[in-house]
């Protein structure tokens, strides 16, 4: 995914949206059971920045809104971003340069 290619909306709401509300953008507002789910799982953490869980959403739900998909792959990639110190916007974004597929099948 290329985030420069990410509508200029988005973006912004990286810094304004809650995740929720980001989510429920990036899924045309159809929340499902299996977003609520994933979603909650990182909530409740909150070790990440607001907008560092947006850019990681905004990766994630580019690739898999709207499809099946495991429930755990969102947490997996919320303990890399953590694991790996994405503290700020300009990190999340370098994260999103890489392939989420590989990246989900090597964690």
């Amino acid at each position: 995914m290329k985030f420069d290619d990410i509508e200029p909306e988005l973006i912004e709401l990286c810094y304004t949206a809650s995740p929720l509300e980001m989510t429920k953008v990036l899924v045309n507002g159809e929340l499902r059971g299996l977003e609520t789910l994933s979603l909650r799982g990182i909530e409740k953490r909150n070790e990440l920045p607001a907008e560092v869980v947006n850019v990681l959403l905004i990766y994630f739900y580019k690739t898999f809104a709207g499809k099946v998909y495991n429930r755990m792959y969102l947490t997996k990639l919320y303990n890399l971003w953590l694991t790996n110190n994405i503290y700020t916007f300009k990190d999340a974004k370098r994260m999103t340069e890489l392939d989420i597929k590989q990246v989900l099948d090597n964690v």
